[in-house]
């Protein structure tokens, strides 16, 4: 029931566009799925943990979990899966403001066993043992004063390489123009340092900061552009393998650049090894002299959400169904032929006629090549569907972008506390402390009042009398009435939790 609630605008937004005049199930079938969200199970299980749903839905009981399962695949079909990220970014940008934000993006491998056949791809948690999977483009932006807010998070293939999910993110007009007005800096992961996904990066107007898969000694380079605060050297060059400069959406020019900086600034002299920092964003000399700081930030600001997530149930496997599919391999190998016959064809249109048997026989040579490629791209496409893999047309897609919803909305909620333990609440912390506590509601004219039952240590206790505080500022309604929290002590001395009017 509380779930509902946090997320009532912007269900009831996503019901009106989807059924715009009100006379089905929609709302409620939204309502009852996100109510089921953070059960940390699949679609029976969140069956099981549906008592509170009556209150939300005005039903006599809880929607069955076929009901539920279906209802999802048919607002998917409906395209609730596009509508759900425009509401997700809106929420952000509501959020954010004016204010710059730093920008996180990583893939994460969801497992799925399966005998059946199917494309499969190193998962690095599970020993890098091939496996059928979905790849998940994951993104997450945080200002400089305020919580760390998902974004945005697209399906890939297995073996998708991190600039599937990049180009993915910038796909779209409107988000792409809001990323570079707004993204300072955006920190990917290694995976995308290879020269061909920087150069489109700099051509976006990115401004990308990644580490080089290699490393240095920082006692071969002379004049140092910077120091970190104990005083080791710090060298930023031109980008040598990345020579074009782009101008930005403000106008002003972004040159590609490498920072060599300590690997353990910490030992001073004693350690001549660095890294290498390749990067397209207009850095500070301050932020340029605890780089390795600014970078590590995608650690509590990317990695740790998505194992959060994970942890409440984002990993569930809600949609089993392969269909027969192309591997992300098999697809960059057509690509790269059909460029390649592209090419031919550029060169021979761009060829005057021939007039020597010499210039003839270069040409026959040319069309020859061609020929060669359109034999092998023939032959690369008619083996191409041998195996399956997961497509994005259930529910699975939808329920990740209103758990990301609910992400937000809750880390919002907590970031006004004071509590600095509140403040970087996980889901699971606040699914222990207060979503999967066993409660008793008291519906009265105008007001449902939610007794939960206390936890058992002080400091939890402390944990919990804090959120229901919050949750009780944000004054959030349920079906037209006021929602009240209150702590329901185990002893029979029951504890009101007092809130400013």
């Amino acid at each position: 029931m509380l779930l509902p609630a946090l997320l009532a605008p912007a269900l009831d937004e996503l019901a009106l566009r989807l059924d715009p005049e009100g006379d089905g199930p929609c709302h409620l079938h939204l309502v009852a799925l996100t109510g089921r969200l953070l059960c940390g199970g699949g679609w029976a299980a969140g069956h099981r943990c549906a008592g509170a749903e009556p209150l939300a839905t005005g039903r006599t009981g809880a929607y069955d979990e076929s009901t539920v399962r279906k209802a999802a695949r048919s607002l998917t079909a409906q395209g609730a899966v596009a509508v759900a990220e425009d509401l997700l970014q809106k929420q952000v940008h509501r959020a954010t403001g004016k204010a710059s934000v730093e920008a996180f993006t990583d893939l994460y491998d969801q497992v799925y066993w399966t005998k059946k056949n199917a494309w499969a791809a190193p998962v690095g948690s599970l020993g890098n043992r091939l496996l059928a999977c979905v790849y998940f483009g994951m993104t997450f932006v945080r200002p400089e004063d305020g919580p760390c807010l998902a974004y945005h998070v697209s399906w890939h293939k297995p073996a998708s390489p991190l600039l599937d999910a990049v180009q993915v993110l910038h796909g779209d007009e409107r988000r792409h123009r809001w990323l570079l007005q707004h993204v300072s800096v955006h920190i990917l992961d290694r995976g995308t340092q290879g020269d061909p996904a920087l150069s489109w990066m700099l051509e976006q107007g990115i401004p990308y900061l990644t580490l080089a898969q290699r490393s240095v000694q920082w006692k071969r380079y002379r004049s140092p552009t910077h120091h970190t605060p104990t005083g080791v050297p710090i060298f930023d060059r031109p980008d040598e393998r990345l020579h074009e400069a782009v101008m930005g959406i403000d106008g002003r020019i972004t040159e590609p650049r490498v920072v060599i900086f300590p690997a353990r600034p910490e030992q001073g002299d004693n350690n001549g090894r660095a890294v290498v920092y390749r990067t397209a964003a207009r850095l500070s000399g301050e932020q340029i002299e605890e780089l390795d700081g600014t970078y590590k930030a995608r650690w509590p600001n990317n990695e740790n959400p998505i194992k959060a997530l994970v942890a409440v149930g984002f990993g569930c496997n809600l949609d089993r169904t392969l269909a027969p599919t192309t591997s992300r391999g098999h697809d960059g190998q057509v690509a790269r032929l059909e460029q390649a016959i592209t090419e031919h064809d550029d060169k021979l249109a761009k060829w005057p006629e021939p007039t020597t048997s010499k210039e003839a026989k270069k040409r026959a040579t040319e069309e020859k090549r061609r020929a060669n490629k359109e034999t092998k791209l023939a032959a690369v496409q008619r083996g191409a569907e041998e195996k399956g893999s997961r497509v994005d047309e259930g529910a699975e897609h939808l329920c990740k972008v209103l758990t990301m919803l609910l992400w937000n909305a809750l880390a919002l909620l907590l970031w006004k506390s004071p509590v600095e333990a509140v403040r970087t609440m996980t889901l699971g912390r606040v699914c222990e402390l207060l979503v999967r506590q066993s409660a008793l509601a008291v519906v009265e004219a105008g007001r449902v009042t939610l007794w939960v039952e206390a936890v058992g240590s002080v400091e939890d206790r402390g944990h919990q009398a804090e959120v229901v505080r919050l949750v009780n500022e944000a004054r959030l309604r349920v079906r037209g009435s006021v929602l009240r929290v209150k702590i329901r002590d185990p002893a029979g001395k029951q504890q009101v939790v007092r809130v400013s009017a």
